[in-house]
C-alpha cells in the first residue's frame, strides 16, 4: 500500500516529485522514501531524474508502467464506488457525498473536486 500511495502522489506532479517531499507528504522519513523508491524503481514502476533546477535534489517520476498501473487501480475503484452507489437511493447521495466530502477534508486532502458527476 505505501508503494501505491507514492505512485498516487508521483501521478498528481507531472513534473516530478522530490523524495524529500514524497517522504512529508507519505508521513515517513527520508531513509525510508528513499527506500521505498528504490522499490519502485526495481519495479519499473518510477525513475529518478536529477533537478535540472537544484542538482542536488533528486525527483521521482512515474514510468509508462506506474502510470497505467494508477490508472488501472484508478478505473477499478470507481468502477466498484458506481456498484455500491447503484444500490444507495439517490435521496441519500448527497449525504454520502457530503460524508465522504468531511472525511476527506478532515484528513488532509487537499485536492477534493470541485463539482460531482450528476446524482
Amino acid at each position: 500500500m505505501p508503494q501505491y500511495r507514492a505512485l498516487v502522489v508521483m501521478a498528481h506532479a507531472p513534473g516530478g516529485t522530490p523524495v524529500g517531499d514524497l517522504a512529508q507528504d507519505l508521513r515517513i522519513t527520508s531513509s525510508t522514501a528513499t527506500r521505498l523508491c528504490d522499490r519502485l524503481v526495481r519495479k519499473k514502476l518510477a525513475r529518478r531524474r536529477v533537478n535540472p533546477n537544484d542538482r542536488r535534489e533528486t525527483l521521482m517520476l512515474l514510468t509508462v508502467s506506474g502510470s497505467e498501473l494508477v490508472a488501472e487501480v484508478t478505473r477499478l475503484r470507481k468502477a466498484e464506488i458506481d456498484a455500491i452507489m447503484a444500490k444507495v437511493s439517490p435521496v441519500q447521495h448527497r449525504a454520502v457525498i457530503d460524508a465522504l466530502t468531511a472525511f476527506c477534508v478532515a484528513a488532509g486532502e487537499t485536492e477534493l473536486p470541485s463539482t460531482f458527476p450528476p446524482l
